[in-house]
């Protein structure tokens, strides 16, 4: 199995004093168990851990859900505190010509393929056509992607993932691993459709 271990911090722009405002750009998508926007809600483990942050630290923290492709811009141009989650390694060309700073990583991440159960013992040179979250990079694979080794289709949803393999329209779902497992937990309770 293709597996890639990611660490995310998030970004700070400022130092925060007692009791300030905090506007955290979350990623509006369904990322459950990690976070999830549910009827304007930002919800899952990170709105957690962010909220006890807030109470022992005495901050106000206001939680803006933005497509991902607009979080960079929302932050560069001061509409938003800090943006989670993220890495040093995402988005570079974005960033150049801003001084960031990240906190310590929050939580890891196994990054991988998941295939049908039929195909969980094929190796990486089996696997031509890949799907991944537009926004998303599977950067681990962007060599072979590159060298047109491995074909990608970027879509608009995890279950349009699920459901391109499950069709095999693609040979492969280039995800989060738990967030996968999760949603297959709660979409197919009798079994699980990729490995």
């Amino acid at each position: 199995m293709f597996k890639v271990l990611i660490l995310l911090p998030f970004i700070f722009l400022t130092y925060f004093s007692q009791a300030d405002e905090i506007i955290i750009g979350v990623e509006e998508i369904e990322y459950a168990p990690f976070y999830f926007v549910k009827n304007g809600q930002y919800s899952g483990f990170s709105r957690d851990l962010f909220d006890d942050f807030a109470r022992i630290h005495n901050h106000t923290i206001i939680y803006r859900p933005l497509p991902i492709e607009r979080l960079y811009s929302e932050l560069f141009k001061g509409k938003i505190t800090f943006k989670f989650p993220d890495h040093n390694f995402w988005a570079q060309d974005k960033k150049k010509g801003h001084t960031l700073y990240y906190s310590k990583p929050v939580i890891g991440f196994t990054d991988g393929i998941l295939v049908l159960k039929e195909n969980e013992n094929i190796d990486l040179t089996k696997v031509l056509d890949i799907g991944y979250l537009r926004g998303f990079n599977p950067w681990t694979l962007m060599g072979l992607i590159k060298e047109n080794k491995v074909k990608s289709r970027v879509v608009n949803s995890l279950d349009s993932l699920i459901k391109l393999t499950l069709f095999k329209r693609i040979d492969g779902t280039y995800f989060n691993l738990d967030v996968a497992k999760f949603r297959m937990r709660n979409q197919f309770p009798d079994k699980t459709p990729l490995v």
